[in-house]
């Protein structure tokens, strides 16, 4: 017996081709993945899948549930990186990354209107392959503190699932139907399989299962009985780059000013997905809509008076002068004011991330005054754009 162990996981993504989310699933021309150019490392991911079930409430001579119906099924899923940048190369979460902001040119990602989709992987050598498709991210967030490493975090969903598990052959065969001893159920249609004596270094797609003896191969193989059935495994070398980047490298700039004493910061991009999955015959999600994007985040400061004055910075008000009203020329209305916030990550020339909001707005929040020590203020903020999809833009690899 093979047990899953998160520290085997290897975990690979791959750009979709763009307005087709989930292509080609369970079929035979379903995309593959390169160890070499496919690979990333992660330091948690999930994947859910679950499918609507309700009890009959049609009258019956019982109070037990009798039959239950099927709804629509919906897929989510979640991964977590360190940041970690290798001069004149992409990341390796770059699929996630170009579908969080919509666009990139060499290596710097920009926000855009209309936004692409991926798929991604989990594997666990002969014991377990989890496979999600059309998967588009509806939140993306950068953070960092102290000394620890900065994180970057997405969420979202996905069209398709697939599960793929392990069994034995049954009997030989040459067609497209595959039978196994037992768990053919552990293959749901997309998965792909490897079949001890077939050689096909991009594996075998699986259509379907019918029972727990009979599996559905999208591709006709030919193969002997008592061959093991496994998750198949990208082909090429397993390869990650770059180190962890942690919080005592970079640069924080509000408003010009340097010198803040951060002691955390978060960004994160919310860009509101609607999935479409209402819709009549369809199991689940077929497609998505973009909806209006939030780009929002907190820098936390110990509280300074050089802090005190960007904070001030967030609320201007006006009040007519005492006793002649119409001297004043702004009005009681208070007005805000907008400050530019850029990120710098790391302290390498070529392998620095830098990221830039023109024009942030200031939140409110209240100043942590503890007992005896230093107060700090929690700064919220929201970015806007001063022309279309500019609020925030992300160079990996800078100078």
């Amino acid at each position: 017996m093979a047990f899953l162990l998160g520290r085997d996981l290897k975990f690979y993504c791959k750009l979709e081709t763009i307005n087709t989310p989930a292509a080609n699933y369970g079929t035979p021309s379903q995309p593959r993945y390169v160890a070499d150019s496919n690979a990333a490392r992660v330091v948690s991911s999930s994947m859910e899948f679950t499918v609507a079930r309700e009890n009959r409430n049609d009258a019956r001579a019982t109070r037990s549930a009798l039959g239950r119906i099927t709804g629509k099924q919906e897929v989510s899923w979640s991964v977590e990186s360190y940041m970690c940048p290798k001069s004149g190369a992409v990341p390796n979460i770059a699929p996630m990354l170009e579908c969080a902001m919509g666009s990139v040119a060499t290596t710097t990602y920009s926000l855009a209107t209309e936004l692409n989709t991926f798929q991604m992987a989990r594997l666990s050598e002969d014991v377990m392959r989890e496979e999600v498709f059309g998967c588009w991210v509806d939140e993306m967030t950068v953070s960092a503190s102290g000394g620890d490493p900065v994180t970057i975090s997405f969420s979202g969903g996905a069209c398709e699932y697939a599960l793929t598990g392990t069994a034995t052959t049954d009997a030989t065969s040459s067609g497209k139907g595959l039978t196994v001893a037992s768990g053919g159920t552990n293959f749901m249609p997309g998965s792909l399989i490897a079949i001890a004596d077939v050689t096909a270094t991009d594996g075998t797609v699986v259509a379907g299962s019918t029972s727990a003896t009979d599996v559905r191969l999208a591709t006709s193989r030919s193969y002997a009985t008592s061959k093991a059935v496994t998750p198949h495994t990208p082909d090429g070398t397993y390869t990650t780059h770059g180190d962890p980047i942690t919080g005592i490298s970079g640069t924080l700039s509000l408003d010009s000013e340097t010198t803040l004493n951060v002691t955390s910061f978060d960004v994160t991009v919310s860009n509101g997905v609607k999935p479409l999955s209402d819709e009549f015959a369809k199991k689940g999600t077929s497609d998505f809509i973009e909806g209006f994007r939030d780009v929002t985040g907190t820098v936390t400061v110990r509280a300074t008076s050089d802090a005190l004055t960007k904070f001030q910075k967030r609320y201007q008000l006006a009040r007519p002068a005492l006793g002649n009203p119409t001297t004043d020329t702004v009005g009681p209305a208070p007005t805000f004011q907008t400050l530019a916030l850029t990120i710098t990550l790391g302290n390498v020339s070529g392998a620095k991330q830098i990221i830039t909001l023109p024009a942030i707005e200031l939140g409110f929040a209240g100043i942590e005054i503890p007992e005896a020590e230093e107060a700090t203020i929690a700064i919220p903020f929201t970015a806007l754009a001063t022309a279309s999809n500019n609020e925030m833009t992300f160079e990996w690899n800078a100078s």
